[in-house]
């Protein structure tokens, strides 16, 4: 779908909502209405702005629609996880009641374990979402200046037009009023010759 002004990059839609949640964004890149790193190109919902920006995120894994539950590397610790508690646990009943990390719940020690994990997951898919911004942003830029360079072309035109025409109406102009006066002055001999003439006596 070409670029336009008018409508939204990724539907099509002339429906523009004033009401987006700008969240989503890592960098704050879409305004409540849709505008888009304040060019005049917009977005008309969430969706379409994630859609259109998941097109140049590079590591799929990083992507709007993932959560740390769905990283390997999460997985990972929260398997970690498990098997460390399990050996705490396996202290015995004395060793465990003056373990402080058994004093948690078991949901509080395997979030304590992967906080790491999974802060690292979300710092990695915001720059993998920024950077996909940045680079939609790049074309969508290179596309503007396009777009203002074919205005300029086009008024620079328009005005070459209005001169060439200005010029033939000026060169039509100057040709009537030289041959008005052509006429006027051919007009004012016929009748000098039909003058009476003064008699010599």
């Amino acid at each position: 779908m070409p670029i336009a002004e008018d409508r939204c990059l990724t539907c099509g839609t002339r429906y523009r909502p004033g009401n987006l949640d700008t969240s989503v964004s890592s960098c704050e890149a879409i305004d409540p209405d849709g505008t888009f790193f304040g060019m005049p190109y917009w977005f008309c919902s969430v969706d379409c702005y994630k859609k259109a920006v998941s097109k140049y995120i590079k590591d799929k894994r990083y992507g709007f629609d993932k959560t740390p539950g769905d990283d390997e590397a999460c997985q990972a610790a929260i398997k970690d996880a498990y098997a460390e508690l399990m050996v705490e646990m396996s202290g015995g009943l004395i060793a465990n009641l003056f373990n402080r990390k058994l004093r948690m719940s078991e949901s509080e020690f395997i979030q304590a374990h992967i906080k790491p994990t999974v802060d690292t997951f979300y710092s990695l898919q915001s720059d993998q979402i920024f950077n996909a911004e940045i680079e939609l942003q790049q074309h969508l830029n290179a596309e503007w200046m396009h777009q203002i360079d074919q205005d300029i072309a086009q008024r620079e035109n328009e005005r070459a037009k209005l001169h060439e025409q200005f010029d033939k109406d000026w060169q039509k102009l100057k040709q009537k009023k030289a041959k008005e006066e052509a006429e006027q002055e051919a007009k004012r001999q016929e009748e000098e010759r039909w003058q009476p003439k003064p008699f010599k006596l």
